[in-house]
């Protein structure tokens, strides 16, 4: 953190802030100012009061989610798939030919491995639950997100194994919490997981999302794993994450 603001957000900042005081000065039109969150941010840090620290924390997290997040997903949606194809080779074929069967498949990846395993929430006002928990303000709440995703009154008695072809009720989301919920929902789920599957849905409606979209490009030119270098799990994680993950077409 420390080097990412000394190297990349507070040179990043001050070039912004350069050009909003230009824009301010009537020397540059608004159409030549950046086009990306941390300006967004500087513009409006005033009015929505955004501490320094909160700043640089957004663009870390943005740096993260767009791309670490991503890669992540990807890469457990085509393990996952080829996994499950190695016992079950028509679904190999399947997902080689059709992008629906692979969101299909990256959602359950999404649902059995959520970029963040936990979310943590302080509610700002006393509040009773529909349970009838009683939470006092500030208290500090963790959702375990891995443990609803496993949920077998809402994924069946193997929720805790990978089947593309689970079924769930109206409602549920295929990926269960692997995106929040409600004012903090993830703000790329729909670009990263595309839309929730809906077989009335048009084909020109479909969005499939970004990793679905990379995996069945994967797959389709006959990517696989190189048998002769596997796979390694990031030793400087605690989180399954992949390392290095060779691949041969």
């Amino acid at each position: 953190m420390d080097r990412f603001e000394a190297e990349v957000y507070e040179p990043s900042r001050q070039r912004r802030q350069a050009l909003l005081d230009q824009f301010g000065d009537g020397q540059l039109d608004e159409a030549e100012l950046p086009k990306d969150v941390l300006t967004t941010l500087l513009r409006n840090q005033d009015s929505l009061e955004l501490p320094p620290d909160v700043m640089k924390r957004e663009i870390c997290f943005y740096l993260q989610a767009g791309a670490h997040s991503t890669a992540n997903a990807f890469t457990h949606t085509v393990d996952d798939l080829l996994a499950w194809g190695s016992r079950h080779p028509e679904d190999l074929d399947r997902a080689r030919s059709s992008i629906s069967f692979v969101q299909r498949g990256m959602h359950e990846s999404l649902r059995l491995n959520p970029a963040s395993p936990m979310a943590y929430r302080s509610p700002l006002a006393d509040v009773t639950l529909s349970d009838g928990t009683f939470l006092p303000t500030g208290v500090l709440v963790v959702l375990d997100l891995e443990a609803a995703n496993r949920d077998e009154s809402l994924f069946g008695t193997d929720a805790g194994e990978y089947n593309p072809h689970r079924e769930v009720a109206d409602g549920i989301p295929r990926w269960g919490m692997s995106f929040g919920a409600g004012t903090h929902a993830c703000i790329g789920a729909e670009l990263d997981g595309g839309l929730e599957i809906d077989p009335d849905r048009a084909d020109g409606e479909q969005l499939f999302g970004t990793v679905a979209v990379m995996a069945h490009a994967f797959l389709r030119a006959g990517g696989r794993q190189d048998p002769d270098d596997p796979p390694e799990l990031d030793p400087g994680s605690t989180r399954t994450h992949y390392g290095r993950y060779p691949v041969v077409f």
